[in-house]
């Protein structure tokens, strides 16, 4: 007598899927042929270890964010440059006002440099970005230079992602 497929130990949908497709008992299976050995990776990954990439993360350029409170939690060098920086808060608390800050702040001399924003809530809107910008040249009239708010808003690249693959395939499109 066959084993019937729907005797293995599967989900009920792998069961409905794997009959739909002809598989009746595991006999049908002996038809099936073995995928071929794959080839070793051509480049394994390296390992990493966490002080390493401390190291590495200490060694790069910084931009202070202009928040002295802030800017003491990360060892008063404030941010690093050309990396990516997730911040990550409770919903409602301002976090997308203090990214709009760290957006206004690259933008200062010395650095005068664009920033991108990776927007996974669609909480970005142009009037925030200009309120943000405003708020920051009036805080900070010694670094001002001639940047209005209008100028900072078209140095933000906002990309919008909808899915945790997009944001991986996006970090992952990043030059290193």
């Amino acid at each position: 007598m066959l084993r019937p497929v729907v005797s293995i130990p599967l989900p009920s949908s792998a069961h409905s899927r794997l009959v739909r497709s002809g598989y009746r008992s595991l006999a049908d299976f002996s038809e099936c042929q073995s995928p071929p050995d794959l080839p070793p990776p051509a480049d394994p990954p390296s390992v990493r270890s966490a002080w390493t990439l401390a190291c590495q993360l200490h060694d790069q350029p910084h931009f202070l964010t202009h928040l002295p409170a802030l800017d003491a939690l990360l060892g008063s060098r404030g941010l690093p440059l050309a990396a990516v920086c997730e911040l990550v808060a409770c919903p409602s608390s301002a976090i997308a006002d203090l990214c709009l800050h760290l957006c206004a702040a690259i933008q200062m001399p010395p650095r005068q440099m664009s920033a991108v924003y990776i927007d996974s809530t669609g909480s970005f809107s142009r009037q925030a970005v200009l309120s943000a910008a405003d708020s920051f040249c009036r805080q900070h009239p010694d670094i001002h230079s001639d940047i209005d708010p209008s100028t900072m808003l078209a140095n933000i690249h906002r990309l919008r992602v909808y899915s945790a693959h997009e944001l991986l395939a996006l970090l992952g499109s990043f030059d290193r």
